[in-house]
């Protein structure tokens, strides 16, 4: 097995999870998190706590599922940075320093994100289901989908099979874009779906 298939979700479950449990344990303690966010003389203390939890806590989750990852990567690399030289800017206090070059850490991974996406998630392409690709441009999006569209719709890539009885046939659903004709309703056909469990034959 391609075990670094798992690596990009790994990397934003390890970076999204903390951002959103901090965001959870602010909304566990709105005074104490309020009071310390005036203490550090930022104006409307209240609403830069509700800010903070919605970056935190929305940008974790997305982060972690993986949809609009560069955007939730740039907002937490914002959110990152600006906490760092409003909370932890006191460099004569080695702990601040210790949590100011953590965020610039944070931030620097987070742009990682932001530069490579979530990794590959999309394993084929069609009219009926793709619509755009993530992280581009519409018109670069629409012209790359096109070509692929194109190669994919090659007859000599096309497997039309006609149907007798007793027929018997499988596909990979991941790697295969499949699809049926039309029938006439009076006709009765059985389809069967299962899952092979167990290890990848081929990478």
């Amino acid at each position: 097995m391609n075990a670094t298939r798992y690596l990009p979700f790994a990397g934003r479950l390890l970076i999204g999870l903390p951002f959103a449990m901090s965001g959870l344990s602010k909304l566990a303690a709105i005074s104490p998190t309020t009071e310390m966010i005036r203490a550090a003389g930022l104006p409307l203390p209240s609403l830069a706590l509700a800010v903070a939890v919605v970056v935190e806590l929305g940008g974790g989750l997305l982060l972690v599922s993986g949809f609009q990852t560069r955007t939730a990567a740039t907002a937490l690399a914002l959110f990152s940075l600006v906490t760092a030289l409003t909370f932890h800017s006191n460099f004569a206090d080695q702990n601040q320093m210790i949590h100011f070059l953590k965020n610039v850490m944070m931030a620097g991974g987070l742009l990682q994100i932001v530069a490579f996406g979530a990794g590959a998630t999309v394993t084929g392409v069609d009219r009926l289901m793709t619509t755009r690709i993530e992280g581009i441009g519409q018109q670069e999006s629409d012209d790359i989908l096109d070509q692929l569209y194109e190669i994919g719709e090659r007859r000599e890539f096309i497997f039309e099979h006609v149907w007798q009885l007793g027929d018997f046939l499988m596909w990979d659903n991941r790697c295969t874009i499949h699809a049926r004709t039309d029938f006439p309703k009076e006709e009765r056909r059985l389809l069967r779906r299962c899952t092979v469990e167990g290890e990848p034959l081929f990478e």
